[in-house]
């Protein structure tokens, strides 16, 4: 509900400036940009939000990403709420800046949300990555040690 509420306010905030200032908007070919970047990070707001688990993604490169089930479905989260959070910077962009803005800032901000979720999680959680890393290359290193002694089963 939440997420439908937050939809609908920026979907009437839009439509009521557009109303308000049409006199005054510079609508061109270009406006087309930052209106397919919104409704594309809605989408993929609403779809990480709703499809959690590496298998929903269905390809070998975020199986074995390296992250944990449960880390996985936190990049998720803060993907979802960098698209989330940057539907309404759009808006602008559509309706006032020129078309070289329009067309070079909001595909900017486009990048930047849909690598944000993954950045911010590396960044908060660097120190607990880390300490799992090393585990596992210990535990490696050691099970090698043992395959090459012929001890490891």
């Amino acid at each position: 509900m939440k997420w439908f509420l937050y939809y609908a306010v920026s979907l009437a905030a839009n439509i009521t400036v557009t109303l308000l200032f049409k006199n005054y908007i510079n609508i061109e070919p270009l406006s087309v940009v930052p209106v397919f970047l919104l409704m594309l990070s809605a989408f993929i707001a609403v779809y990480y939000y709703t499809n959690r688990s590496k298998e929903d993604f269905g390809t070998n490169y975020y199986s074995d990403i390296g992250f944990t089930d449960e880390e996985w479905e936190k990049v998720c989260l803060y993907t979802c709420r960098f698209n989330a959070g940057a539907i309404p910077i759009y808006i602008p962009f559509v309706l006032f800046f020129s078309p070289i803005v329009k067309a070079i800032v909001p595909t900017l901000i486009f990048m930047i949300a849909m690598v944000g979720g993954v950045v911010f999680f590396r960044i908060k959680y660097r120190k607990s990555l880390y300490l799992r890393f090393c585990e596992e290359k210990k535990e490696l290193e050691t099970q090698k040690k043992l395959e090459e002694s012929g001890r490891w089963k």
